[in-house]
């Protein structure tokens, strides 16, 4: 308690203390699988080892169906590799989401104490906590700003509907647009 307190506790401390307690009990603190997230960089390494030797066997191959095969095998690797690594990407998303909720639960239950005490601050030993309420813009009715206060959207081009109606009325058929090749893709499937 803030050192302006020791004459006694503010009315309503007993109860905004026992409402603080409660905030806190409630509070999930996330725990970070991290032999998991360990497995799955692993995986990934390994991956990416298959991959580098399958470049390395596909530079040095002594015919091009050998080489193409190498080749192939080295990009399956690197698939492999981004599913393992986009895997424990989703999983530390995952502990990120819980770790602020964890702290937005915190600053809410600091929040509520602060209020039901009725102080802005609290001074403990290492930190000042302070109780902020920053102004905010409220549009009560959208109607009546006046139209200097309103931003206005860059338009653009809808590109799937412009490639929709190319596609089914042909070359011209939207001014100033046409269908161009994109980039090429290899698609490699495994033969069973």
């Amino acid at each position: 308690m803030p050192a302006a307190a020791e004459a006694g506790p503010p009315p309503g401390a007993v109860d905004a203390e026992v409402a603080f307690r409660a905030a806190l009990a409630r509070v999930e603190a996330p725990r970070l699988d991290v032999p998991e997230l360990a497995h799955g960089l692993r995986q990934a390494e390994a991956h990416l080892h298959a991959m580098h030797a399958r470049l390395v066997a596909a530079s040095g191959a002594n015919s091009l169906d050998a080489s193409m095969q190498h080749a192939a095998e080295a990009v399956m690797a690197s698939e492999a590799a981004g599913r393992a690594l986009l895997a424990a990407v989703h999983a530390l998303g995952l502990h990120r989401t819980a770790a602020h909720r964890g702290e937005a639960a915190l600053r809410q239950a600091l929040g509520d104490a602060f209020a039901g005490l009725g102080v802005l601050q609290w001074p403990l030993e290492h930190h000042t906590v302070s109780a902020l309420a920053p102004e905010r813009v409220e549009i009560t009715d959208a109607a009546q700003v006046p139209a200097r206060y309103w931003r206005a959207r860059d338009p653009e081009p809808d590109k799937q509907s412009i490639a929709r109606t190319l596609r089914e009325l042909g070359p011209g058929a939207v001014p100033g647009a046409r269908l161009a090749p994109g980039p090429r893709s290899v698609s490699i499937r495994n033969r069973t």
